[in-house]
Protein backbone atom coordinates (compact mmCIF):
# COMPACT_ATOMS: atom_id res chain seq x y z
CA UNK A 1 0.00 0.00 0.00
CA UNK A 2 1.21 3.75 -0.48
CA UNK A 3 1.94 6.12 2.52
CA UNK A 4 3.44 9.30 3.11
CA UNK A 5 7.01 8.58 4.36
CA UNK A 6 9.90 11.00 6.19
CA UNK A 7 13.47 10.65 3.86
CA UNK A 8 14.94 13.58 5.26
CA UNK A 9 14.91 17.09 6.81
CA UNK A 10 11.90 19.08 4.52
CA UNK A 11 11.94 16.07 2.53
CA UNK A 12 8.80 13.46 1.74
CA UNK A 13 7.64 10.58 -0.53
CA UNK A 14 5.07 8.40 -0.92
CA UNK A 15 6.84 4.69 -0.73
CA UNK A 16 5.06 1.24 -0.12
CA UNK A 17 4.88 0.06 2.92
CA UNK A 18 4.14 -3.56 3.90
CA UNK A 19 0.05 -3.75 5.19
CA UNK A 20 -0.76 -3.36 8.46
CA UNK A 21 -1.90 -6.17 10.70
CA UNK A 22 -3.60 -6.77 14.24
CA UNK A 23 -0.77 -7.49 16.95
CA UNK A 24 -3.57 -6.79 19.67
CA UNK A 25 -6.57 -8.10 20.36
CA UNK A 26 -7.92 -4.77 20.89
CA UNK A 27 -5.86 -3.07 17.30
CA UNK A 28 -8.78 -1.87 14.62
CA UNK A 29 -7.12 -1.14 11.38
CA UNK A 30 -9.15 1.75 9.77
CA UNK A 31 -8.61 2.93 6.32
CA UNK A 32 -7.77 6.72 5.95
CA UNK A 33 -10.58 8.49 4.13
CA UNK A 34 -9.22 12.72 5.21
CA UNK A 35 -6.51 13.63 7.07
CA UNK A 36 -4.44 17.17 7.40
CA UNK A 37 -0.99 18.67 8.72
CA UNK A 38 -0.88 19.46 12.23
CA UNK A 39 2.17 21.38 13.90
CA UNK A 40 3.57 18.02 15.30
CA UNK A 41 3.74 17.02 11.01
CA UNK A 42 6.04 20.23 10.97
CA UNK A 43 8.55 19.35 13.93
CA UNK A 44 9.05 15.54 12.05
CA UNK A 45 9.62 17.14 8.88
CA UNK A 46 12.18 19.59 10.12
CA UNK A 47 14.37 17.55 11.57
CA UNK A 48 13.76 18.82 14.92
CA UNK A 49 13.08 14.91 16.12
CA UNK A 50 16.34 13.63 15.87
CA UNK A 51 14.98 10.09 16.39
CA UNK A 52 13.53 10.12 12.69
CA UNK A 53 14.52 7.63 10.36
CA UNK A 54 14.37 7.64 6.58
CA UNK A 55 11.45 5.57 5.84
CA UNK A 56 9.44 6.41 8.94
CA UNK A 57 5.71 7.05 8.04
CA UNK A 58 4.10 10.01 9.25
CA UNK A 59 0.45 11.37 9.69
CA UNK A 60 -2.31 11.64 12.34
CA UNK A 61 -5.24 12.05 13.97
CA UNK A 62 -7.66 10.99 10.62
CA UNK A 63 -11.19 10.09 9.32
CA UNK A 64 -11.76 6.56 8.24
CA UNK A 65 -13.01 3.45 7.64
CA UNK A 66 -12.81 0.46 9.96
CA UNK A 67 -11.82 -2.53 7.57
CA UNK A 68 -10.63 -5.16 10.49
CA UNK A 69 -10.97 -5.68 13.83
CA UNK A 70 -9.26 -7.72 16.42
CA UNK A 71 -10.74 -10.22 18.65
CA UNK A 72 -11.34 -8.38 21.81
CA UNK A 73 -13.00 -5.32 20.44
CA UNK A 74 -16.63 -4.77 21.02
CA UNK A 75 -17.85 -1.08 20.42
CA UNK A 76 -16.48 -0.93 16.57
CA UNK A 77 -17.49 -3.59 13.47
CA UNK A 78 -16.12 -3.55 10.27
CA UNK A 79 -17.64 -0.68 8.31
CA UNK A 80 -17.75 1.86 10.84
CA UNK A 81 -17.07 5.54 10.08
CA UNK A 82 -14.28 6.91 12.69
CA UNK A 83 -12.55 9.62 13.75
CA UNK A 84 -8.77 9.03 15.35
CA UNK A 85 -7.82 11.91 17.94
CA UNK A 86 -4.29 11.81 18.53
CA UNK A 87 -3.89 9.81 21.81
CA UNK A 88 -4.92 6.29 21.94
CA UNK A 89 -6.14 4.49 25.23
CA UNK A 90 -6.98 0.94 25.54
CA UNK A 91 -10.41 2.19 27.14
CA UNK A 92 -10.23 -0.26 30.43
CA UNK A 93 -7.23 1.19 32.58
CA UNK A 94 -8.67 3.43 35.53
CA UNK A 95 -7.73 6.40 33.53
CA UNK A 96 -9.96 5.79 30.47
CA UNK A 97 -12.37 5.28 32.99
CA UNK A 98 -12.42 8.12 33.90
CA UNK A 99 -11.73 9.86 30.77
CA UNK A 100 -7.85 10.46 30.92
CA UNK A 101 -7.23 8.93 27.86
CA UNK A 102 -3.64 10.69 27.33
CA UNK A 103 -2.30 8.76 30.31
CA UNK A 104 -3.54 5.20 29.35
CA UNK A 105 -1.74 2.71 31.53
CA UNK A 106 -1.47 -0.36 28.77
CA UNK A 107 -1.36 1.52 24.62
CA UNK A 108 2.55 2.17 24.68
CA UNK A 109 3.46 -0.25 22.93
CA UNK A 110 7.37 -0.47 24.06
CA UNK A 111 7.17 0.99 27.74
CA UNK A 112 10.24 -0.87 28.53
CA UNK A 113 12.33 2.02 27.28
CA UNK A 114 10.52 4.86 28.92
CA UNK A 115 10.02 2.68 32.18
CA UNK A 116 13.79 2.29 32.41
CA UNK A 117 14.56 6.03 31.66
CA UNK A 118 12.27 7.77 34.21
CA UNK A 119 11.06 4.54 36.41
CA UNK A 120 7.15 4.84 35.15
CA UNK A 121 5.57 4.49 31.74
CA UNK A 122 4.47 8.18 30.22
CA UNK A 123 1.14 8.47 29.23
CA UNK A 124 -0.57 6.66 26.01
CA UNK A 125 0.49 5.86 22.64
CA UNK A 126 0.12 8.31 19.88
CA UNK A 127 -0.82 7.88 16.66
CA UNK A 128 2.46 10.23 15.58
CA UNK A 129 5.14 9.37 17.93
CA UNK A 130 8.90 9.74 18.50
CA UNK A 131 10.80 6.34 18.53
CA UNK A 132 12.90 7.51 21.43
CA UNK A 133 9.78 7.47 24.09
CA UNK A 134 9.57 4.02 22.86
CA UNK A 135 6.67 3.74 20.72
CA UNK A 136 6.43 2.21 17.41
CA UNK A 137 6.74 4.07 14.15
CA UNK A 138 3.85 6.05 12.96
CA UNK A 139 1.31 4.80 11.40
CA UNK A 140 0.76 4.11 7.45
CA UNK A 141 -1.26 7.09 5.64
CA UNK A 142 -4.04 4.94 3.96
CA UNK A 143 -4.43 1.96 6.68
CA UNK A 144 -3.58 2.02 10.18
CA UNK A 145 -3.51 0.31 12.92
CA UNK A 146 -5.05 1.73 16.25
CA UNK A 147 -4.83 0.33 19.64
CA UNK A 148 -7.69 0.64 21.80
CA UNK A 149 -11.45 0.48 21.16
CA UNK A 150 -12.54 3.08 23.53
CA UNK A 151 -10.52 6.27 22.85
CA UNK A 152 -8.32 5.77 20.07
CA UNK A 153 -11.85 5.72 17.74
CA UNK A 154 -14.95 7.53 17.68
CA UNK A 155 -17.64 6.87 15.72
CA UNK A 156 -19.05 9.45 13.36
CA UNK A 157 -21.31 11.13 13.50
CA UNK A 158 -21.38 11.92 17.35
CA UNK A 159 -17.42 12.00 17.25
CA UNK A 160 -14.56 10.92 19.41
CA UNK A 161 -15.05 11.08 22.64
CA UNK A 162 -14.50 13.49 25.74
CA UNK A 163 -10.86 13.79 25.94
CA UNK A 164 -10.88 15.81 28.97
CA UNK A 165 -8.32 16.09 31.57
CA UNK A 166 -8.75 17.00 35.16
CA UNK A 167 -6.88 18.54 37.14
CA UNK A 168 -4.44 16.92 39.75
CA UNK A 169 -6.73 17.37 42.44
CA UNK A 170 -10.08 16.68 40.47
CA UNK A 171 -8.49 13.49 39.82
CA UNK A 172 -7.58 12.67 43.23
CA UNK A 173 -10.76 12.87 43.97
CA UNK A 174 -12.57 10.32 41.69
CA UNK A 175 -12.87 7.12 43.13
CA UNK A 176 -10.59 4.15 43.17
CA UNK A 177 -7.87 6.79 41.57
CA UNK A 178 -4.21 4.48 41.10
CA UNK A 179 -2.80 7.14 44.05
CA UNK A 180 -5.20 4.93 46.97
CA UNK A 181 -4.04 1.53 46.15
CA UNK A 182 -1.00 -0.03 46.66
CA UNK A 183 1.81 -0.14 43.97
CA UNK A 184 5.31 -0.98 43.23
CA UNK A 185 7.25 1.27 43.95
CA UNK A 186 9.25 2.40 40.66
CA UNK A 187 13.24 1.98 40.59
CA UNK A 188 14.85 4.69 41.68
CA UNK A 189 17.71 5.84 39.32
CA UNK A 190 21.01 7.08 40.80
CA UNK A 191 21.65 10.74 39.26
CA UNK A 192 23.33 10.54 35.92
CA UNK A 193 26.60 11.84 35.41
CA UNK A 194 28.61 13.16 32.65
CA UNK A 195 31.65 11.57 31.43
CA UNK A 196 33.49 15.06 31.99
CA UNK A 197 32.57 14.36 35.82
CA UNK A 198 33.20 10.97 36.57
CA UNK A 199 37.08 11.48 36.72
CA UNK A 200 39.60 8.96 37.28
CA UNK A 201 42.09 9.24 39.78
CA UNK A 202 44.16 10.80 37.70
CA UNK A 203 41.92 13.45 36.40
CA UNK A 204 41.25 12.28 32.92
CA UNK A 205 37.21 10.81 32.08
CA UNK A 206 37.21 7.14 31.36
CA UNK A 207 38.21 6.17 27.64
CA UNK A 208 37.52 9.87 26.68
CA UNK A 209 38.80 13.29 26.26
CA UNK A 210 40.84 14.64 29.27
CA UNK A 211 40.30 18.35 30.13
CA UNK A 212 43.33 20.63 28.82
CA UNK A 213 45.41 21.60 32.00
CA UNK A 214 47.44 24.83 33.22
CA UNK A 215 46.41 26.01 36.35
CA UNK A 216 43.32 27.46 37.18
CA UNK A 217 43.47 29.88 34.26
CA UNK A 218 40.75 29.09 31.65
CA UNK A 219 42.59 27.61 28.33
CA UNK A 220 41.67 29.52 25.06
CA UNK A 221 39.22 28.17 22.01
CA UNK A 222 42.13 26.60 20.29
CA UNK A 223 43.43 24.95 23.28
CA UNK A 224 40.34 23.34 24.30
CA UNK A 225 39.91 22.06 20.50
CA UNK A 226 43.32 21.31 20.05
CA UNK A 227 43.76 19.40 22.85
CA UNK A 228 40.34 17.49 21.81
CA UNK A 229 41.95 16.74 18.14
CA UNK A 230 45.30 15.55 19.66
CA UNK A 231 42.87 12.81 21.77
CA UNK A 232 41.14 12.02 18.36
CA UNK A 233 44.05 11.31 16.63
CA UNK A 234 45.22 9.28 18.91
CA UNK A 235 42.25 7.21 19.25
CA UNK A 236 42.00 7.00 15.69
CA UNK A 237 45.43 5.42 15.12
CA UNK A 238 44.72 2.86 18.16
CA UNK A 239 42.06 1.26 16.10
CA UNK A 240 43.62 2.07 12.71
CA UNK A 241 46.60 -0.60 14.23
CA UNK A 242 44.31 -2.89 16.64
CA UNK A 243 43.26 -6.34 16.14
CA UNK A 244 40.36 -7.07 13.68
CA UNK A 245 38.67 -9.55 12.40
CA UNK A 246 40.11 -10.01 9.38
CA UNK A 247 43.27 -10.33 11.12
CA UNK A 248 42.40 -12.85 13.74
CA UNK A 249 41.02 -10.91 16.35
CA UNK A 250 39.07 -12.97 19.07
CA UNK A 251 35.71 -12.62 20.58
CA UNK A 252 37.28 -10.44 23.82
CA UNK A 253 39.51 -8.34 21.33
CA UNK A 254 36.37 -7.81 19.31
CA UNK A 255 34.20 -6.56 21.61
CA UNK A 256 36.85 -4.35 23.37
CA UNK A 257 37.50 -2.58 19.73
CA UNK A 258 33.47 -2.34 19.95
CA UNK A 259 33.60 -0.57 23.30
CA UNK A 260 36.56 2.03 21.74
CA UNK A 261 34.56 2.91 18.70
CA UNK A 262 31.16 3.80 20.70
CA UNK A 263 34.21 5.78 22.90
CA UNK A 264 34.76 7.74 19.64
CA UNK A 265 31.32 8.30 18.65
CA UNK A 266 30.63 9.63 22.13
CA UNK A 267 33.48 12.00 21.86
CA UNK A 268 32.95 13.09 18.09
CA UNK A 269 29.55 13.88 18.90
CA UNK A 270 29.89 16.09 21.58
CA UNK A 271 32.73 17.94 19.73
CA UNK A 272 31.11 18.31 16.89
CA UNK A 273 27.68 19.72 18.28
CA UNK A 274 29.86 22.05 20.18
CA UNK A 275 31.85 23.67 17.18
CA UNK A 276 28.52 23.90 15.11
CA UNK A 277 26.80 26.09 17.95
CA UNK A 278 29.76 28.06 19.33
CA UNK A 279 33.24 27.85 16.63
CA UNK A 280 31.82 28.22 13.46
CA UNK A 281 29.53 31.21 14.25
CA UNK A 282 32.55 32.75 15.37
CA UNK A 283 34.37 32.03 12.35
CA UNK A 284 31.56 33.07 10.30
CA UNK A 285 31.43 36.75 12.07
CA UNK A 286 35.10 37.28 12.56
CA UNK A 287 36.94 35.90 9.29
CA UNK A 288 36.65 37.59 5.75
CA UNK A 289 35.05 34.73 3.26
CA UNK A 290 34.44 32.81 7.12
CA UNK A 291 31.19 31.82 5.64
CA UNK A 292 32.36 29.69 2.70
CA UNK A 293 35.16 27.99 5.66
CA UNK A 294 32.40 27.15 7.81
CA UNK A 295 30.20 26.08 5.26
CA UNK A 296 32.67 23.15 4.10
CA UNK A 297 33.98 22.10 7.66
CA UNK A 298 30.43 21.77 8.22
CA UNK A 299 29.54 20.07 5.12
CA UNK A 300 32.49 17.64 6.58
CA UNK A 301 31.04 17.14 10.51
CA UNK A 302 27.40 16.49 8.43
CA UNK A 303 28.98 13.58 6.15
CA UNK A 304 30.64 12.44 9.25
CA UNK A 305 27.75 12.15 11.44
CA UNK A 306 26.08 9.96 8.96
CA UNK A 307 29.08 7.32 8.73
CA UNK A 308 28.75 7.80 12.64
CA UNK A 309 25.19 7.06 12.51
CA UNK A 310 25.70 3.93 10.36
CA UNK A 311 28.78 3.03 12.88
CA UNK A 312 26.84 3.14 15.71
CA UNK A 313 24.75 0.29 14.94
CA UNK A 314 27.02 -1.98 13.48
CA UNK A 315 28.88 -4.80 14.87
CA UNK A 316 32.65 -4.83 15.26
CA UNK A 317 32.93 -8.71 13.39
CA UNK A 318 30.63 -7.37 10.33
CA UNK A 319 32.70 -6.16 7.41
CA UNK A 320 30.56 -3.20 7.19
CA UNK A 321 31.75 -2.02 10.32
CA UNK A 322 35.50 -2.15 9.28
CA UNK A 323 34.90 -0.23 6.08
CA UNK A 324 32.85 2.65 7.86
CA UNK A 325 35.28 3.16 10.57
CA UNK A 326 37.81 2.91 7.01
CA UNK A 327 35.76 5.98 6.33
CA UNK A 328 35.32 7.68 9.47
CA UNK A 329 38.88 7.70 10.17
CA UNK A 330 40.06 9.06 6.50
CA UNK A 331 37.52 12.07 7.18
CA UNK A 332 38.46 13.00 10.74
CA UNK A 333 41.82 13.27 9.24
CA UNK A 334 40.92 15.71 6.51
CA UNK A 335 38.77 17.35 8.48
CA UNK A 336 41.04 17.75 11.58
CA UNK A 337 44.03 19.40 9.10
CA UNK A 338 41.23 21.63 7.25
CA UNK A 339 40.18 23.52 10.53
CA UNK A 340 43.57 23.37 11.98
CA UNK A 341 45.80 24.16 9.09
CA UNK A 342 43.45 26.73 7.07
CA UNK A 343 40.75 28.02 9.62
CA UNK A 344 43.05 28.46 13.24
CA UNK A 345 45.68 30.85 11.70
CA UNK A 346 43.19 33.04 9.95
CA UNK A 347 40.55 33.46 13.11
CA UNK A 348 44.15 33.71 15.34
CA UNK A 349 45.30 37.04 13.95
CA UNK A 350 41.77 38.44 14.61
CA UNK A 351 40.60 37.41 17.74
CA UNK A 352 41.16 38.39 20.64
CA UNK A 353 42.50 36.95 24.02
CA UNK A 354 39.62 37.12 25.80
CA UNK A 355 37.46 36.41 23.23
CA UNK A 356 39.02 33.49 22.79
CA UNK A 357 39.77 32.39 26.20
CA UNK A 358 35.48 33.03 26.57
CA UNK A 359 34.49 30.85 23.55
CA UNK A 360 36.70 27.93 24.95
CA UNK A 361 35.07 27.90 27.84
CA UNK A 362 31.64 28.02 26.23
CA UNK A 363 32.66 25.45 24.31
CA UNK A 364 34.22 22.93 27.30
CA UNK A 365 31.03 23.66 29.27
CA UNK A 366 29.06 23.00 25.76
CA UNK A 367 30.47 19.37 26.06
CA UNK A 368 29.29 18.74 29.24
CA UNK A 369 25.25 18.99 28.01
CA UNK A 370 26.26 17.72 24.05
CA UNK A 371 25.05 15.34 22.51
CA UNK A 372 26.46 11.69 22.84
CA UNK A 373 25.22 10.36 20.04
CA UNK A 374 25.25 11.37 16.07
CA UNK A 375 22.25 13.29 14.74
CA UNK A 376 22.68 14.07 11.01
CA UNK A 377 19.23 14.99 10.19
CA UNK A 378 18.93 17.70 12.99
CA UNK A 379 19.57 20.98 11.24
CA UNK A 380 23.45 22.23 11.53
CA UNK A 381 21.70 25.32 12.56
CA UNK A 382 23.29 27.47 15.97
CA UNK A 383 19.68 28.53 17.14
CA UNK A 384 18.42 24.90 16.37
CA UNK A 385 21.22 23.38 18.26
CA UNK A 386 21.17 25.97 21.37
CA UNK A 387 17.39 25.30 21.56
CA UNK A 388 17.73 21.37 21.16
CA UNK A 389 20.94 20.57 22.04
CA UNK A 390 20.95 19.94 26.21
CA UNK A 391 17.59 18.10 25.60
CA UNK A 392 18.80 15.90 22.77
CA UNK A 393 21.96 15.83 24.79
CA UNK A 394 19.58 14.32 28.28
CA UNK A 395 17.74 11.87 26.00
CA UNK A 396 21.03 10.49 24.81
CA UNK A 397 22.74 10.04 27.72
CA UNK A 398 19.24 8.41 28.97
CA UNK A 399 19.30 5.91 26.14
CA UNK A 400 22.89 5.30 26.77
CA UNK A 401 22.20 4.43 30.10
CA UNK A 402 19.54 2.33 29.17
CA UNK A 403 21.04 0.71 26.76
CA UNK A 404 24.65 0.21 28.96
CA UNK A 405 26.26 2.10 26.02
CA UNK A 406 27.93 4.52 28.83
CA UNK A 407 29.31 2.09 30.74
CA UNK A 408 31.59 1.13 27.51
Amino acid sequence: MKALCWEGVDELAVRDVPEPEIRNGQDVIVKVTASTTCGSDLHLIGGYIPAMRAGDVIGHEFLGEVVETGPDVRRHKVGDRVVVCSFVGCGRCWYCANDMWSLCDNSNTNSGITQAMWGYEPGAARTCASRRSGWRPTPPARRTPTTGSSSGCGRRPTGPPRCARPSTRAARELPGHPRDAPRRRAPRLRPFQTQERRLRPGGDPPGGLSRPRGGGEMADVFTVLGHDHTEVKRMLDELEAGPTRATGAGEDALAARGRKVQRLITEESKHEAVEEEYFWPAVRRLVRGGDRLADHAVAQEQAAKQVLDDLIAAQPWQDRFEELLADFIADAREHIAFEEEQVWPRLRELITAERAKELGRKVEAGKRLAPTRPHPNTPPRPAVLKAAGPMVGVADRMLDRVTGRDRD
